[in-house]
């Protein structure tokens, strides 16, 4: 029996970054099983058995026809129950990108008041972003020891601007550090320019921009003359933390 941390990653129904998460988790140290999620519904969540992480990767689920996120959402909720809730519970931690962070939202995760709407421009956004680390996070902490207080990554979403129902919602996330990346400058809307969230003590992750597209450092506009941290280092970081907690 391997003594790793063992990720599951969601595929199917629209998803189709998969390939590219999983790429990110094996890259970084994890034992990564791929599940399509009507296999995933069918068992009832058993994969989640042994896991240490559970990655919702991005893409358009059901081609968000309803609204990104709100279908599969839907899904996981009737499907599972209170299968992720314990999961969470058990210390189990849960990465949410894009499309994956627009579910989580909308399992109410991060609280009901909390919503991803269309962005500020009305339409889709496809470009690179700096980010800066502003919260605590199994996925972050290990930037901040070194000394490593922003990020690159690219984004790709319509519906990506971060709204509070409740202005005290907003500031308590802001006060309790649950508020973990902020746009460097205002890309789509949101909220104090939030781009991820956190809760239940940082093992809960969602955000909007790609880490899994950022492997190499050839894949950065600026190429290997940036030496800007990789995204998939967000997973290397989760990675650590998580195989000493087994």
């Amino acid at each position: 029996m391997s003594n790793k941390a063992r990720a599951l990653i969601l595929s199917g129904d629209g998803i189709n970054c998969e390939q590219e998460t999983a790429y990110a988790a094996k890259e970084t140290g994890f034992l990564a099983k791929t599940i399509h999620v009507n296999d995933f519904l069918a068992e009832k969540g058993k994969s989640l058995d042994g896991a240490s992480l559970l990655v919702i990767p991005g893409g358009f689920s059901f081609g968000d026809e309803l609204g990104s996120g709100k279908i599969l959402a839907l899904k996981l909720k009737h499907g599972l129950g209170e299968v992720l809730t314990k999961f969470i519970e058990r210390r189990g931690a849960v990465l949410g990108i894009c499309n994956g962070f627009q579910v989580l939202t909308r399992l109410g995760v991060f609280g009901s008041g909390v919503v991803l709407a269309q962005n500020e421009q009305g339409h889709f956004i496809n470009r690179w972003v700096r980010l800066e680390i502003s919260g605590p996070s199994i996925f972050t902490d290990r930037l901040r020891d070194r000394g490593i207080t922003t990020l690159e990554l690219p984004v790709r979403h319509g519906e990506g601007r971060l709204v509070f129902a409740d202005e005290k919602d907003a500031l308590k996330a802001k006060q309790e550090g649950q508020i973990v990346l902020r746009y460097t400058e205002d890309v789509n809307g949101s909220w104090n320019q939030t781009a991820g969230l956190t809760t239940a003590q940082g093992r809960v992750m969602g955000l909007m921009p790609h880490p899994e597209a950022f492997w190499t450092d050839e894949l950065h506009p600026g190429g290997r003359g940036e030496k800007v941290p990789l995204g998939i280092e967000l997973f290397s970081n989760a990675y650590e933390q998580l195989k000493d907690a087994r």
